[in-house]
């Protein structure tokens, strides 16, 4: 777990996240497809469901494969000056944790979405939803 406090220390913790503008345009978004998430299909399913399952491996992969060029392709000099001379506060950890958030999100949707699978219900749709978008 200290693994996870780290992150979310260098990520900037709840006021990073509630002072993001990508958060409030996720829930802009999240608002405005309303009638997508919200309402069940004539054959009482969330339709949504199996679209982002065609979207979200592609966007896990897109950000993993981000982290991984950062740590693999960089030369010894670029992740020297990325470090800082080993600072709480270096490029290099918030880059880091700025692609974990992306990618502990993403994560998050993918098992909600798979509860929505199994569970067809309003607040699952809600919470899916508002995680992938």
């Amino acid at each position: 777990m200290d693994s996870f406090k780290d992150y979310w220390r260098v990520y900037g913790g709840m006021y990073a996240l509630c002072d993001s503008p990508y958060l409030l345009l996720s829930l802009l978004v999240f608002l405005i497809s309303m009638p997508l998430w919200a309402i069940l299909s004539h054959e009482h399913i969330f339709e949504w469901k199996h679209i982002s399952l065609s979207i979200l491996p592609s966007m896990v992969a897109f950000s993993l494969g981000a982290l991984a060029i950062i740590i693999a392709f960089s030369n010894e000099q670029f992740l020297k000056l990325m470090r800082e001379g080993g600072s709480d506060s270096s490029y290099f950890l918030k880059a880091s944790a700025t692609l974990f958030q992306f990618i502990l999100v993403q994560f998050l949707a993918l098992i909600f979405i798979f509860f929505l699978f199994a569970y067809e219900s309003f607040w699952l749709s809600f919470l899916a939803f508002e995680l992938l978008s």
